[in-house]
């Protein structure tokens, strides 16, 4: 999931969790204008993605493992990107603040649905200028 700096939902896609977020990422049609920023965890170290996202001006920003020893940051840098970051988990927590205890559906098509439904309810929620949860 991609989020606009007030933490709206922009893009989102639903994968199976065996599959990387990176695999993921690279699959995705970005649409986010130019000189844009994506923050990210260690999950998105790939120098070809920064590379190729560069070349569209967009930047992305993955938090670098202690031992990375290619394009490495300064710790000013590091915790900036960390509190970034921090907006997208604050978006999967109000979001998953809406689900009701159980999802009951009969198909896996069903239960993705639904689950879209409440990112969308948390994305509208902007339009508004509401909080759900």
């Amino acid at each position: 999931m991609v989020v606009t700096n007030r933490g709206r939902p922009v893009e989102v896609h639903f994968r199976p969790g065996a599959e990387s977020d990176i695999n993921v990422l690279w699959k995705m049609e970005l649409d986010i204008p130019e000189n844009a920023i994506l923050y990210a965890d260690g999950a998105y170290n790939c120098f070809d993605l920064e590379d190729i996202l560069k070349e569209q001006n967009i930047n992305l920003l993955a938090k670098r493992g202690c031992k990375a020893k290619n394009r490495v940051r300064s710790s000013g840098e590091e915790k900036t990107i960390s509190s970034k970051r921090q907006m997208i988990e604050t978006a999967f927590s109000q979001i998953t603040a809406l689900f009701p205890r159980s999802i009951k559906t009969r198909t896996e098509k069903g239960f993705l649905t639904k689950i879209f439904c409440f990112v969308l309810a948390y994305s509208a929620s902007f339009l508004c200028n509401t909080s759900l949860g």
